[in-house]
């Protein structure tokens, strides 16, 4: 069976033109690069920019495909990892033509973007928070998003735990 999905993986990764990396030997690696992708981005890419989008399913690729394509717009590079089967999508953005060169600027914050992918995800049926970014890109832009309909019973439960607000004040979405 896994032979079965490396072959289709090899398939679909020649239709997009995409590298394949096995990690024959670097299978510890390779699940620490997947458990937490946007702190191997950050750390060993020097990604300074990453998001993560809760889509369903079927909505994957497409997100995928139009994140690739607003970061094109931007003159920057994306780099993606999605959960198949789950509908979890990360996406980290350098800026520059390539990884290998990027701008001198890549660590000029661009809310824009962050809110450009923030609507393809809601496009999609999908939410999208911002895990990663520089301090002066999260003065500029929400992370977490707006709130969804189940924000009072957060803001209820917020209160009956932290009564005096004393945990992380402020730093939820909404502001909790």
């Amino acid at each position: 069976m896994i032979a079965r999905y490396a072959s289709e993986l090899g398939t679909l990764a020649q239709k997009i033109k995409a590298p394949v990396d096995r990690l024959e030997d670097e299978r510890v690696q390779g699940w620490d690069r997947i458990s937490d992708y946007a702190l191997w981005l950050t750390r060993e890419q020097g990604v300074p920019e990453v998001a993560k989008a809760s889509l369903p399913i079927a909505a994957s690729e497409e997100f995928l495909e139009r994140a690739e394509s607003a970061a094109q717009d931007e003159g920057c590079v994306a780099f993606g990892l999605a959960q198949s089967g789950v509908g979890v999508v990360e996406v980290g953005l350098m800026r520059g033509t390539s990884a290998a060169a990027p701008n001198p600027e890549s660590r000029t914050p661009n809310p824009g973007f962050m809110d450009r992918l923030r609507q393809v995800a809601r496009d999609l049926g999908g939410s999208l928070v911002v895990t990663r970014c520089p301090a002066a890109l999260k003065a500029q832009v929400d992370v977490w998003g707006p709130t969804g309909d189940d924000f009072e019973v957060m803001r209820k439960l917020k209160a009956a735990w932290d009564p005096k607000g004393t945990l992380s004040p402020g730093r939820f979405v909404g502001g909790l």
